[in-house]
């Protein structure tokens, strides 16, 4: 097979991937239900592809994948695109943007601070951030859970999360339950908390999380702005204030 039939055929692969895996339908008035996205960095999708860099028969071969199988993605690839730029996938014709934290210490941060108004961690205490481990290593949260009497682990990765991270969770896991908890009487449970996950891994993280007590959870961020002045701003249509990070 030539190399271009090779890429060619590598990226029908992972559009067919796509199509099977988004979940959504366009209705009668256009409303898209029960829609998910899927994000990818441009990087992650040339490598999987084959390829080093873009080219317009790259960019050509993408765009009429999505058209055949009524997927969309954004940005659209046209202009200047950086490697690390993240894409959404999804059935609907103008998917939102993706926003996560640009380093892995400002989602730290951030849950360290806010850990008591999200949801995701009622019921927890925070411990200690960047919790030492008799290896040198250090556990990025580590959290208690009363009711339950056991240490929630927690690893962050704060873009795409590959299938290694949950190996290095359960090592965490282990060497606190020798450490600590165990003495203290004491669970261990693990959470890994990230922006993506490769599609072609899902399963593999799945079987692997549940099999050692590990919650995977994907989380992103919602951006909105408020008009504080001038208050006669031409037809300034009204927007709720504040930031969001959701988890699910």
């Amino acid at each position: 097979m030539a190399p271009t039939q090779q890429w060619i055929q590598r990226v029908n692969q992972i559009l067919d991937e796509w199509d099977s895996s988004i979940v959504g339908k366009v209705g009668e008035e256009d409303d898209v239900s029960d829609r998910e996205r899927l994000r990818i960095r441009l990087g992650t999708l040339l490598k999987r592809c084959g390829r080093s860099n873009r080219s317009d028969e790259f960019d050509a071969a993408i765009a009429d994948g999505l058209d055949k199988r009524s997927l969309f993605i954004y940005p659209r690839l046209e202009g200047r695109l950086h490697s690390d730029s993240w894409l959404a996938v999804s059935r609907d014709p103008v998917p939102d943007p993706v926003l996560l934290f640009a380093k892995e210490q400002h989602l730290q941060d951030f849950l360290a601070v806010e850990l008591p108004r999200l949801p995701l961690f009622r019921g927890l205490e925070l411990v200690k951030p960047q919790y030492p481990l008799p290896d040198g290593s250090r556990i990025d949260l580590l959290l208690f859970d009363k009711r339950a009497n056991e240490y929630v682990v927690v690893e962050l990765k704060h873009h795409e999360a590959g299938y290694g991270a949950t190996t290095q969770l359960i090592s965490y896991m282990a060497q606190l339950t020798k450490q600590r908890a165990d003495k203290e009487g004491r669970g261990v449970r693990g959470m890994l908390l990230v922006g993506s996950v490769a599609i072609e891994q899902r399963n593999q993280f799945a079987l692997l999380a549940e099999a050692n007590r590990i919650q995977l959870i994907r989380y992103e961020i919602e951006f909105e702005t408020e008009v504080i002045a001038p208050e006669t701003a031409t037809e300034a249509p009204a927007a709720r204030g504040g930031s969001q990070v959701n988890f699910d």
